[in-house]
């Protein structure tokens, strides 16, 4: 039987000063399968909440506190946490519209967890049996390792020239697309937004939404910068000047390699998903780069610079921006990206791993952005292309030097990533019949998607729970 589980009460917190985060350890070992609700408390930490379980599959409305993003972790491998839409519940997911979630028939692509910061009403959905034991942990983004980079007084301010989009609005309604903006020529053509009747309760322009792996192209971003200020004498910069690469496979390879994903190191790093060792199974975003570096890579060798997905090779690019400048001067340096020349209107998060120490140079392609400021990021982008800017020229660089990615896949409708024969830089570059165009994709697992063909100065960014949605339709046809 399906379970569904809701927080009922409002947590009021009150953090101690060393407190990172706080778990609330809900153990259903022993508890009745008739049960229908079950409390836990923090000990010292001031609050608790009690987790009600509809076996009815009645959505109930309730609410979320603003500050803190919910993740999860399971002793089944086969787990998932999924959004559901306020409303009654009719056997079908209307998020993803599967109907199946318990045991091993969970897809996939159902299996994207809550992952955005944001007031509302939230409905945590667990295909796992009672008898399982999990935790739902809450943090506070600011009080986690990374960077927290406060709002422009000056944010940029957009033009818009708005038209409907029926297919657009249509999408936003029947699956678990949450945003769509075009932007053409200087002005945002297409604005919207899940519907409240949807995920619009949750998600709203406030709401600072997890990049996944879009991240990796701002990561590469951020590079360019930190090329153009001198940190890093170019692209082709040789890793030999890190202690910590000493005696694995990525010391002395141009920076170039790993910003291609072509380092090598799929020996060690499993291709699915790119983000787990072969030899330990640890998860390359949990621990700090100088963790796996004294452990699964020390004493490795390269295999053939060939493309190959690893999340680690962005992991060890941010590192090393942040070993090369200090913490005090790269976040000088995010705050000129992104609150000077960027104008984000919102707080943003970039994170370290949740195992690397607030002190070492690590960290991860994570962040936490709005809606609009993933677009202005974008625009940066486009406009550093367009006036040739030295990160302009680090773009073009990126293009010149993309490699080939191997197979792809035109029929599908879903993901961006797949239809780009070229990488280059952290980014997919090319779209089917335009393999040669300067197109570059930032794609991030659950659909989040940036589209930037700066020939055409024309973006399309989107953000969703899962890719449920036609890609294809929504961007791809609009080049």
């Amino acid at each position: 039987m399906k379970l569904f589980i809701t927080i009922i009460t409002a947590l009021s917190i009150v953090l101690s000063a060393n407190a990172q985060s706080f778990l609330a350890g809900w153990d259903f070992d022993g508890v009745s399968s008739t049960a229908t609700s079950h409390t836990a408390n923090w000990g010292s930490l001031s609050g608790s909440a009690t987790l009600s379980y509809d076996h009815a599959g009645v959505n109930i409305p309730i609410k979320f506190t603003s500050d803190y993003q919910i993740s999860g972790s399971y002793d089944s491998a086969v787990v998932g946490i999924d959004f559901l839409s306020v409303g009654d519940f009719n056997g079908t997911d209307p998020s993803t519209g599967y109907t199946s979630f318990a045991g091993n028939d969970i897809p996939a692509n159902a299996q994207q967890g809550i992952n955005f910061v944001g007031p509302g009403t939230v409905t945590i959905n667990w295909g796992l049996a009672l008898t399982d034991t999990g935790t739902v942990s809450y943090s506070k983004l600011e009080n986690r390792p990374g960077f927290k980079i406060k709002k422009s007084k000056n944010f940029k301010k957009f033009e818009f020239d708005l038209r409907k989009d029926e297919y657009v609005i249509k999408q936003l309604n029947k699956t678990a697309l949450l945003s769509y903006l075009e932007y053409v020529n200087g002005k945002i053509v297409v604005d919207e937004i899940t519907p409240k009747d949807r995920f619009g309760k949750i998600f709203k322009n406030n709401s600072k939404y997890v990049s996944n792996s879009m991240g990796k192209s701002i990561i590469s971003y951020i590079t360019g910068h930190a090329i153009c200020r001198g940190y890093i004498t170019g692209i082709n910069h040789k890793l030999n000047d890190w202690p910590i690469l000493e005696s694995t496979l990525y010391y002395d390879q141009p920076i170039i390699n790993l910003l291609n994903m072509a380092s090598g190191d799929y020996k060690y790093i499993k291709t699915k998903g790119g983000g787990e060792f072969k030899n330990s199974s640890r998860w390359v975003n949990e621990y700090s780069v100088q963790s796996f570096m004294k452990n699964e890579m020390k004493n490795t060798t390269p295999g053939k610079n060939k493309y190959h997905y690893s999340n680690l090779n962005t992991n060890l690019i941010g590192s090393y921006v942040l070993y090369k400048m200090g913490r005090k001067d790269f976040k000088k340096m995010l705050n000129e990206i992104f609150v000077d020349k960027v104008g984000i209107e919102y707080d943003m998060v970039i994170k370290q791993q949740p195992k690397a120490k607030r002190s070492q140079a690590s960290l991860t392609y994570g962040m936490h952005v709005t809606r609009y400021d993933y677009l202005r990021i974008a625009v940066a982008m486009l406009d550093d292309w367009n006036n040739n800017t030295c990160e302009g020229q680090y773009l073009k660089s990126l293009f010149e030097n993309r490699i080939k990615k191997g197979n792809v896949n035109n029929k599908n409708t879903r993901e961006g990533f797949s239809h780009p024969k070229h990488y280059g830089g952290q980014f997919h570059i090319g779209i089917s019949k335009k393999r040669d165009k300067p197109i570059f994709i930032l794609d991030g697992f659950g659909g989040q998607n940036i589209t930037i063909d700066f020939e055409n100065n024309k973006i399309i960014a989107i953000l969703s729970i899962h890719r449920d949605h036609n890609w294809m339709k929504l961007v791809h046809s609009k080049f």
